[in-house]
């Protein structure tokens, strides 16, 4: 964890930022909950139970500020809520699977895919960001029983599967 703390204060240096307690917070919630895809309020939940609790707004704050630097990156995942992943400065181009029954998200590479940049037959038009995203049902979903499918036990997972 050290070495996380240790870039995160770096990556924000360069950008003329502290690492304040409320960033260094944040930073530890995503360092705590590896792979997770975190929505602000479900980490305001988590601090609640530190000795240290933000406020939503602060939570807001931190999370554009921590973006802006690259230390972590927004997703979208269809349903407009905003979640985002810890990438300590080292984002790697990934997609996310998404199982629309218990809502785990598995996250690949696809190399097939290269940087994103002027589309092809289109003059003038440069592409700044694009979103591609993937549902369906994951392995263990598919596996289970019928009865198994039909109950409403969640397992696990990320907080937005599709009901």
């Amino acid at each position: 964890m050290g070495e996380w703390m240790d870039k995160a204060r770096t990556r924000l240096r360069e950008e003329n930022y502290r690492l304040t307690r409320q960033r260094e917070i944040l930073c530890r919630v995503f360092i705590d909950n590896p792979g997770r895809h975190l929505t602000a309020e479900e980490i305001r939940e988590y601090t609640i139970g530190t000795d240290h609790p933000l406020g939503l707004a602060t939570v807001y704050r931190t999370l554009s500020i921590l973006e802006d630097v690259g230390l972590i990156g927004r997703i979208d995942m269809g349903d407009g809520v905003a979640r985002y992943e810890f990438t300590g400065g080292d984002f790697r181009p990934h997609y996310h699977l998404t199982c629309l029954e218990c809502g785990s998200v598995t996250e690949v590479e696809w190399p097939g895919i290269k940087e994103v940049g002027d589309v092809p037959g289109i003059d003038g038009f440069e592409v700044t960001d694009h979103s591609l995203l993937f549902f369906g049902i994951c392995s263990h979903c598919r596996n289970r029983t019928e009865d198994e499918r039909n109950s409403n036990s969640r397992e696990g997972g990320d907080s937005y599967a599709k009901r």
